[in-house]
This record gives structure tokens, sequence and C-alpha cells, in this order.
């Protein structure tokens, strides 16, 4: 038990504590509108707008409980729906964890394990992601606390009173999460060796009755949503116990936003864990608390695991934050208690800084690395706004994903939701989508939980099988597949190209001959194998300029059956579709295809030596409407007016490593960059640009001149509103490594590119 407080001693406290609330009312409160909300919230967006009564019933459904939806339903009434309003009750919830976590670490350890717990919670990288989303596990977790100082309170003086609050704390846990049960059970645990030690009577019957009364309150509730919880799918692959001893520590510590491996810093926490529960060996009774705390939750997943429906996610396991911080502090005084003054205050405050240093890289990954981010929703709704025409459709599988679509999306596209029941109606969904490609000209699919929604594949399946697959990217987990409907079967014309003396083009298709940039060009090939193939080979088709410069490109298989699985003789038809990109000047441009091996690389070549085939050309032309800035594959958007020129934005990366932009270079290697122009008059006039290459000391270590288009697309051919994509390569000059800047100049004005980093 921890010495009584002085006067001087409870006002330091306070005023430490006051700012440890306010350092993470402002982690969780910064950033909230960065990452894009996503499927899961908005599931929560959807209950919100419902009343108390609809919610009941749709959480019945569901798998949580409906308290939190209450909550957040009368959150909004006041706050509105903007996505800061939307995340700010997590960020409170999280916010008040942070302060009765110190209260209670300073009841049960002392004011120096309050202080390292307080510091610990209120920079968890952990804590800080899940108050910044528009779910329950920020609730879930306070209540949780709430539950442990009401539970302590009534053990240490066992009121009517206190015994009410832990009550109302507990039920509140069970109505706002299932696995909040685990809080309770942990709790119950506890008491019990309590109670065995001391035996005392008067302790006894009143927990059993509330316990009594807590299932009473709590039956009714489950008997409702009986065939939910019976049906409650696994979340999870299974996994073993060493897996979970890293992930405790490694997600307690660092969060999410980290790659999983053993790093200094995860041992640092380890080494405190191991003083914690050292520490509460020593303290006994609350430092078993806060023990179990931690891993009494864990070890019921497990528990759960075993019934064949593995059940391990992070954020079930966030309700345990405080106990492991709680840990934390207890180690640490244990440490400090037994140094001289100056030395336990030059301890604390390496602790301190170690625990403040170590959530930097995450935090970090959470508000800049989107590698880490949610699903992108956001994203999704603006590339579609930008690129999308009136004849076009949007399908959803999975329909779940049509509350946080519908918040971003402001278009008038109709949408086509696509639910479990629907794909288990395999004829009636087949009809669907052949009414979808007589209908439509491009067909948005925004593909999520493929596997739950989908598990046969035949929505991808038959959207491969009869439209032209245009783009196909990932939005986290969430993926949007472009597709071009159009039959070319008829237009289909001989070819006869050998590749590698494997595999022969026997016949081909491309339209339209003519289209504006953004559309996308259909290419229909027909395959056949001159042997038998034992590896699998990708084809590619690419739109190139008059500088061999990439306007459109699309890798994919060449058709739907694998080529190892093609048989000596027998045609195999595949579809393509290639997107030019928004921005591609007017003009003629080639089309080539080829084939490479997907494991190396390698290219299959022609009989003539070449690596590609130029199978025909296409006219590119003018849009109607100038594309929209965010249809562009920029990096870095911008907005500099130079001359009668506006730069839009650029991007920049190592020629051939679109897909990874962060590569190295070295010297001599070619670097494509892409700028993107806007033209503010007919014919505008521009200065004269020159890219060049800085070093560290601000020394120009290389230069080029830079003509746009490199004149293929003459300035005077320009129009007002005109958006031109202007690729251009150029190599690396023979530079010692290091990091280098790189920049525009623009008859004296300079535009900072960014930095290229020479290994």
């Amino acid at each position: 038990m921890p010495k009584r407080p002085t006067r001087q001693d409870a006002t330091r406290f306070l005023w430490g504590g006051a700012l440890l609330v306010l350092l993470a009312f402002a982690l969780r409160a910064y950033g909230l509108e960065i990452q894009s909300l996503w499927n899961d919230e908005g599931n929560s967006i959807g209950m919100a707008r419902r009343g108390f009564i609809a919610i009941a019933q749709h959480t019945a459904r569901d798998i949580h409980p409906p308290l939190y939806y209450w909550t957040l339903h009368l959150w909004v009434q006041a706050a509105g729906f903007s996505v800061v309003a939307l995340r700010l009750l997590s960020v409170f919830y999280g916010t008040l964890t942070v302060a009765v976590v110190m209260r209670l670490g300073r009841t049960w350890f002392g004011e120096q394990a309050a202080l390292v717990a307080g510091v610990a919670a209120a920079v968890s990288p952990f804590a800080i992601h899940y108050a910044q989303e528009v779910r329950m596990y920020a609730l879930v977790t306070l209540l949780g606390v709430l539950a442990w100082w009401a539970f302590s309170a009534w053990w240490r003086r066992p009121t009517k009173r206190r015994l009410a609050l832990w009550w109302l704390a507990a039920l509140a846990l069970a109505y706002t999460q299932y696995f909040g049960v685990a809080i309770i059970a942990t709790q119950n645990l506890v008491w019990a060796l309590f109670w065995w030690r001391k035996r005392r009577t008067r302790r006894a019957w009143p927990w059993v009755m509330a316990q009594v009364g807590l299932v009473l309150c709590y039956l009714p509730w489950l008997w409702y949503s009986r065939t939910t919880l019976l049906n409650w799918p696994a979340i999870s692959e299974s996994f073993g116990v060493g897996f979970l001893v890293r992930e405790l520590v490694r997600v307690f510590s660092l969060g999410e936003s980290v790659p999983p491996t053993w790093s200094p810093w995860v041992w640092g926490f380890l080494a405190l864990v191991g003083l914690g529960l050292w520490g509460a060996w020593r303290v006994g009774r609350w430092g078993v608390a806060a023990f179990a705390w931690w891993l009494v939750p864990p070890m019921l997943m497990v528990i759960l695991s075993a019934l064949d429906r593995p059940f391990y996610n992070p954020k079930f396991l966030l309700q345990s934050t405080p106990g492991f911080h709680l840990l934390l502090g207890l180690g640490v005084q244990t440490i400090t208690e037994r140094l001289p003054r100056m030395a336990r205050w030059g301890m604390m405050t390496a602790v301190l800084l170690f625990l403040t240093a170590a959530a930097v890289a995450p935090l970090r990954n959470e508000w800049r690395n989107p590698r880490y981010w949610r699903d992108d929703y956001r994203g999704i709704a603006r590339t579609i706004e930008a690129t999308a025409s009136s004849n076009d459709a949007i399908l959803l599988l999975g329909g779940g994903q049509i509350e946080v679509f519908e918040y971003y999306y402001r278009g008038a596209l109709p949408r086509y939701p696509i639910y479990g029941t629907d794909v288990r109606d395999e004829e009636r969904l087949v009809q669907t989508l052949e009414t979808l490609a007589r209908t439509y000209r491009r067909l948005y699919a925004i593909l999520w939980g493929q596997q739950q929604q989908d598990p046969t594949g035949l929505v991808e399946r038959w959207l491969n099988d009869h439209a032209f697959k245009a783009s196909d990217r990932w939005y986290g987990d969430v993926r949007l597949v472009v597709y071009e409907f159009g039959d070319l079967s008829d237009q289909l014309r001989p070819v006869g190209a050998v590749f590698g003396n494997q595999m022969v083009l026997e016949r081909a298709a491309v339209a339209p001959m003519r289209l504006p940039s953004g559309d996308v060009l259909r290419v229909e090939l027909e395959w056949s194998a001159a042997t038998t193939l034992d590896r699998t080979y990708v084809v590619f088709a690419q739109v190139l300029d008059g500088g061999n410069h990439i306007v459109g490109q699309r890798d994919a298989p060449p058709t739907p059956t694998p080529t190892t699985e093609w048989q000596p003789g027998k045609r195999y038809r595949g579809r393509l579709g290639v997107p030019i990109f928004p921005g591609t000047p007017p003009g003629t441009y080639r089309l080539i295809v080829g084939l490479y091996d997907m494991t190396t690389g390698e290219r299959l070549r022609l009989p003539n030596g070449a690596d590609a085939l130029d199978l025909t050309t296409v006219q590119v032309e003018r849009p109607a409407v100038p594309p929209d800035p965010d249809a562009l594959d920029r990096q870095t958007e911008a907005r500099v007016r130079l001359g009668d020129l506006t730069l839009l934005g650029w991007r920049f990366n190592k020629l051939g490593f679109d897909h990874a932009p962060e590569t190295p270079l070295h010297s001599g290697e070619p670097l494509l960059v892409v700028l993107f122009w806007q033209a503010e008059r007919d014919a505008p006039n521009a200065p004269t640009f020159t890219l060049r290459l800085l070093d560290a000391a601000g020394r120009e270590v290389g230069a080029w001149a830079w003509v746009p288009t490199e004149g293929r697309f003459p300035l005077r051919a320009w129009r007002r509103g005109d958006v031109v994509r202007d690729p251009q390569v150029v190599f690396m000059p023979g530079v010692l490594p290091g990091t280098y800047t790189l920049l525009l100049d623009a008859g004296g004005e300079q535009v900072l590119l960014g930095q290229v980093v020479v290994e």
C-alpha cells in the first residue's frame, strides 16, 4: 500500500495529471481527418442514424451489443456527422481513460507508478489508434478502468453504493462489447483469490448476488441475439502461444503501425514488464490485479480460439492496456524506490523519455504512412467522381460498405450492393451481372471481405470472363476494380506472333482506335501454347508516346486459365482494359504487347529478338472536359502558377518502379519525373524550365533542360483549361551515395519537388 500523500504531493500530482490529460487529448485529437472512415466506422454511422429501438434490433444481428451506438446516436444529435465530430466521442473516452488510470495507479501503487502509467497511457500508439475510430473500443477500455476503480474501492470498504457503481460499470461493459465480459471474468478471478486469502463472508454474499443480478440483466439480450452468437464466425487464422506472446508485448508497447518484429523497443518494454511482474509479486494484492488485468483476457481469447473459431484481433485486447501500463509503472517504482533521490529522478526521467521516444515512429506511421492506414473509402469515392461518366455504375461486393461509401460519394451513378444472400443465389446473381453488362459501359467494383462475402469468387470470376479489367488497386484492405464492357469477338484479326518459341498470339482485337485521354482501350487476345508450359506468364500491354514513355499500361494473366494448365494446340482467350492516363496529350501512340515470367520478370522474345510486339497505333484525343486533378496519378499535389501554366503536382521514381517510388537509385540509372500542368490561356507562354539536382550543401550536381512534353505537344496547341501529363526521363549523374534535392527552376522561381536517395 502506498504511503499517504501530503497536501504538497497531492497538488503536484494534480497538476502533473492535468498536463498528462491535456497531452493525451492533444495526441488523440490530432489529425482526425487524415485517414478515411472505413467499413466498420461506416457501420457505426449507419447505426447512429437510427433510433434506440432500431439500433437494438440491428445490433442483435451484429457482432456488438447496442450501448456504444446509443451513446453515438445521442452524441451526433449535438455534434453532427463530420469526421471530426464522429471520432471526437472516442477521443473523449480515450482521454478519460488516461485520467482514471493515473488515479487508480496512485491508489494502488503510489505517485511514481501513477506517473509512469499515465505517460504510457497518454502516448500509447495502440490506445491512440482506437481513440481515433468511430467504434466502441475506447468506450470498452474506459468502462473497464471504471469497473476496476469501483471494484478496488468496494474491496477496501464494501458499501452498497460502491458495489452498485461496479455493477453499473460491469453491465455497461457487457452491453458495449461481448468480449467486455473478459474484464468481468478477470475481476471475478481476482475476487476469488482475494476472498480465499481472507475469507471474509461480508464480501462474499453481496458479490455473489451482484453477479446473479448481472446475469439476470444480461440474459434477455443474450437470448435476443442468440442467433448471432451461435453463428459467430472465426475472425483470424489459427495461432500459437509463441505468436500471442510476441503480439502481446509488441502491440501493447508500440501498437499495430510497426512491423511485427522483436525490435529493441519491444525488448525495452519487455524488461519493464519483467520489473512489473517482480513488483506485482512484492506488493501482492493490487499487483496481482494489474497482472491479471493484462493477461487474463488474452488467455480467454486462446480458450475461445480452441473452440474451432480462431479469435485473435488486437482491437479486442485494448481493454487490457491499462493493466499493462500499470505494470510498467509498478516495475519502475519497484526499482526507483530503492535509489537515492537524485538517482530516482534520473531513472524516472530516462524511463519517461524511453516511453515517449518509443511512440514516435508508430505515431508517425499512424499519421504519415499510408501503408498502415485503414481502408481508404474517401480515396475510392474521389477516384470514381474524377473518372466516371454518366453511363457507368458502381457495384459494392459486401453490401455493408454502402454506409461508408455513401458518406463520401457525391456523384449520381447507380449503386448495386451485393450481399451474402445475393451470392448464395447464383442464378439470380449472374442475371444481375448480365444486366449490368448490357446496360452500362463501365463498372466500378468495390470488393471487400471477398472470402466471407463471395467465398467461391463468382462475382470477380464472371466479370473477368465477360469484361475488360482496366485497373485493380488496393485501398487498404478493399479493392477498386474497374471493368469495361463490350464484346470484340467479331473484330479478332490474325496475328501469329510467337513468343519464346512457347506461346503464340493467334488473334487480337483492339477498340476503340480513337479515344480521349482518361478512357480505356479494350484489348482482346487469343493465345495458344506451342508446347507444355511449366511456368506462369503474365501479359503486358503498354501505350507509348514518341519518347517511349508509358501513357497507359495493364499487366495481367493472359487468360483466366493459368498458363501452366494450357494444353498444346488449344486456344485460350483473354481480355485486357488498358487505361490511358488522364492528362495524356492528343497524338498518335503505339500499343505494344508482350509476355514475361511472373517469377523472374524475364520477357519472352520474338524471333526477331524484340521483347514486345507492336500491335497497332491508336489516336488519343483531347477529352470533352479536362480531367479532375484527383484523377491524376500524382504523388504530390500542388497549385503553383508559373507563367501561363499552373503546376498541379508531380511524381518521380526510379524508372520502372512506379509501384515503389521510395526505391533508391544508383549513379547512371534513369529517373522518371512526371509533371502535371494546366493551361491558363490558349497557346500559353511559359518560362524556361530547368530540372536541378542539389547535394546536401546546396551545390548543383546535375541539371537538365525541361521542355514541356519534349515538344511533342507544343504550347501553341494547348487550350485554356487543358490538363497535361508531362513524363520525362533523366539519368542520375555520377554522384556519391546520399540524399539529394530535386527542384524545378522556372526562370529563377524554384519549386522544391522532393528528395532523391542515391545508393
